[in-house]
């Protein structure tokens, strides 16, 4: 089980762990964060945004999708994440996830110095519901944005507050990535005239 005090870190370590096969999978990789709850699922898809696996063509897409159906199940009260099983037939090469996990793990242990649980008042009944439509709709944008690439970063950043907030109970992160999705209405006209440009 992750550890409070080291979320970030830990699930981090939890990616290397599970590309121990030259091929990994997205769906055995997605199921072991389920297993440690909704915040922990979400956080997954939206680190994979963040890294610079979020300019491969085809990421932001599959990631945003994923991150709503996950929400959704937040929204309707399942108690723990359900995973499709054609997730397994998305591989990655082994060597690139682990690049990229030692490129930001020294950032991460820092970022992990903050992250602690407080303001436990956001994670009652109605507030984790409101938290979940928040991630539905940054899981949109991320599908959406991926259009222009690194414009998912926006929403990334933001869903990997909000995800973190959820996983230690960190009402003041939560808010920050509230906050921070806000980024995502500026965003919109952009993205509009970037669409129109390709008609």
């Amino acid at each position: 089980m992750i550890s409070k005090k080291k979320a970030l870190t830990g699930t981090i370590e939890s990616i290397e762990e599970g590309v121990n096969t030259p091929s990994p999978n997205l769906g055995d990789l997605i199921e072991g964060f389920a297993r440690r709850g909704f915040g922990a699922a979400l956080l997954f898809p939206s680190i994979l945004v963040v890294l610079p696996t979020g300019a491969i063509p085809g990421v932001p897409l599959l990631s945003g999708v994923l991150i709503m159906l996950i929400s959704f199940q937040m929204i309707i009260g399942r108690k723990s994440p359900w995973v499709p099983k054609r997730l397994k037939k998305v591989t990655f090469k082994q060597k690139d996830i682990s690049n990229y996990v030692d490129i930001i793990r020294p950032h991460v242990r820092k970022i992990d110095r903050y992250i602690y649980p407080r303001w436990i008042i956001f994670f009652n009944a109605v507030a984790f519901k409101f938290l979940a439509i928040i991630a539905f709709m940054l899981g949109a944008a991320i599908a959406l944005f991926g259009i222009i690439p690194f414009a998912v970063l926006v929403p990334g950043v933001a869903l990997t507050a909000l995800s973190l907030g959820l996983m230690v109970k960190d009402g003041l992160l939560a808010m920050t990535g509230m906050i921070l999705s806000s980024g995502c209405v500026y965003m919109l006209p952009i993205i509009f005239e970037e669409i129109k440009e390709w008609q």
